[in-house]
């Protein structure tokens, strides 16, 4: 499909898209390898990407134009909700009913964290790497 949708609020809002596989391997040198105990690491994607530059990344890898459609929050919490999410969670994910807050900005000051490259001693994932991965899962089934 052409121009394929995906819903969401807060298009200008930024975050570090992480790859599981990336979590995984974290995860397996701290358990399987002396000097990490007692730490706790962040791990990030190596890029920070606005919720519509991701939607653009996974339709340049699928092969398929993806657009983000900006929802309110009211639109978003009604679709959640009707998609069969919790409403805590849908509450939670929206964050404060504040409108003049600025949810363009990103949690995190310094941009992304090398966590994944400084323990594993290979680059984080992309974002668009993931996408190649999973692009199976963006197939409409008939």
């Amino acid at each position: 499909m052409i121009g394929a949708p995906a819903p969401g609020p807060f298009a200008d809002q930024e975050s570090n898209a992480v790859h599981e596989a990336d979590i995984a391997d974290v995860a397996a040198v701290a358990l399987l390898h002396d000097g990490h105990e007692g730490h706790a690491y962040e791990v990030n994607g190596p890029e920070t990407l606005t919720r519509a530059d991701q939607a653009q990344v996974i339709g340049t890898a699928i092969g398929r134009d993806v657009r983000f459609v900006e929802l309110t929050r009211s639109q978003a919490r009604e679709q959640w909700l009707a998609d069969g999410m919790d409403l805590d969670l849908a509450d939670w994910l929206l964050g404060p009913d504040d409108e003049s807050e600025d949810h363009g900005e990103d949690t995190c000051d310094t941009g992304p964290a090398p966590t994944s490259e400084a323990i594993t001693g290979r680059p984080a994932r992309t974002l668009h790497q993931w996408a190649l991965e999973h692009a199976q899962a963006f197939t409409t089934q008939t």
